[in-house]
């Protein structure tokens, strides 16, 4: 079995959602590397794929989404912030706190961070839509978590 796309194409199916395994599920992180490579920067996307490899074929490991989500978390630590990110960010919440509205910048240029370029304009379009029925800072946590969603 292989937790991650490459070298050896597709990993095998035997998880289940909640990290067991006799399901008939792909491991977590097999997922996670899929779709990062849609939303995530290269470097981000690779980076994460590198630590994703490193988990065990066991299936107890494989199939443990807490394993796979650690990459996730060891990624955003090695990304560099960015200059587009940290104004769009910046300017959000000076926008909101015109408005009288609590809005965590830093956070968001955290969370950021690792989107490419689709991903990003992607989030942009749906906060400008969500914003205007939710308060900036519930506009953000649902757009970034939609972000997030690996599509079955």
């Amino acid at each position: 079995m292989n937790i991650t796309p490459a070298p050896k194409g597709a990993a095998a199916s035997i998880c289940q959602p909640d990290g067991g395994t006799a399901g008939s599920d792909p491991p977590p992180g097999y997922l996670y590397c899929q779709h990062g490579f849609s939303i995530f920067t290269a470097g981000s996307a690779e980076a994460l794929q590198a630590c994703l490899s490193m988990i065990s074929v066991v299936p107890a490991e494989a199939c443990n989404p807490k394993i796979a989500s650690a990459c996730i978390d060891e990624m955003y630590k090695a990304a560099c912030s960015t200059v587009e990110t940290d104004t769009l960010c910046k300017d959000t919440e000076t926008q909101c706190g015109m408005i009288q509205e609590m809005f965590d910048g830093a956070g968001c240029a955290y969370q950021l961070k690792t989107f490419n370029d689709t991903a990003l304009k992607a989030y942009v379009t749906c906060f400008n839509d969500k914003v205007m029925t939710m308060a900036c800072q519930d506009a953000h946590n649902a757009c970034y978590d939609a972000a997030l969603v690996i599509a079955p």
